[in-house]
């Protein structure tokens, strides 16, 4: 460019740090905001056909850059839980970032057993070995008997020997521990 392109009225070269027209921009010939929305493709508009996507726009959930900032739907997807056992409650081990709840994932992550549905954070504990409620207890809360071997099933138990259960008199067992010796039926009290 010499100094005689330089002039009112001149034809103006984009974007080359020249103002050839003299009107104090060189960005005169480029300035078009084809969707009217207050931004064009200089000040950063990655659709200059869309109002509704600028760089002022705000992210929403619709698979679309909507701000232009290069990503997708980001910072307004939420984090779903596998749910394979259908009891609304989810995996935290198993998750997907969506804008909607994918088939067969929840918003709840607190499942401790995704694959037995009576297992969850909503059930009841029952006596039977399981964490039921997730709690991380075993049984907890269940009232336990203290039942005693009956070896030779005359009714009256051997103190050394005994079991603990919330889940009624185990076979071979009593409640009784008085028994003095175990191995002979007719030697009790």
């Amino acid at each position: 460019d010499s100094i005689d392109t330089i002039y009112p009225g001149a034809a103006e070269t984009c974007e080359d740090t020249i103002d050839q027209d003299c009107n104090g921009s060189d960005l005169s010939c480029s300035v078009v905001d084809a969707d009217n929305d207050g931004f064009t493709p200089a000040d950063g508009d990655c659709d200059d056909t869309n109002a509704a996507i600028n760089p002022g726009a705000t992210e929403v959930c619709d698979g679309v850059d909507n701000n232009c900032v290069g990503g997708i739907d980001e910072g307004v997807q939420t984090t779903y839980y596998q749910d394979s056992d259908s009891d609304l409650y989810g995996n935290s081990a198993v998750s997907s970032l969506a804008c909607s709840a994918p088939v067969g994932y929840v918003l709840d992550s607190t499942d401790c057993n995704d694959s037995v549905a009576a297992i969850n954070p909503g059930a009841t504990e029952i006596c039977d070995g399981l964490d039921n409620n997730c709690i991380g207890g075993i049984d907890e809360g269940l009232t336990f008997t203290t039942y005693y071997q009956d070896s030779d099933s005359d009714t009256y138990g051997n103190a050394l020997v005994t079991d603990s259960t919330c889940d009624g008199t185990p076979v071979g067992y009593v409640l009784d521990s008085t028994d003095c010796n175990d191995a002979d039926t007719l030697i009790n009290p």
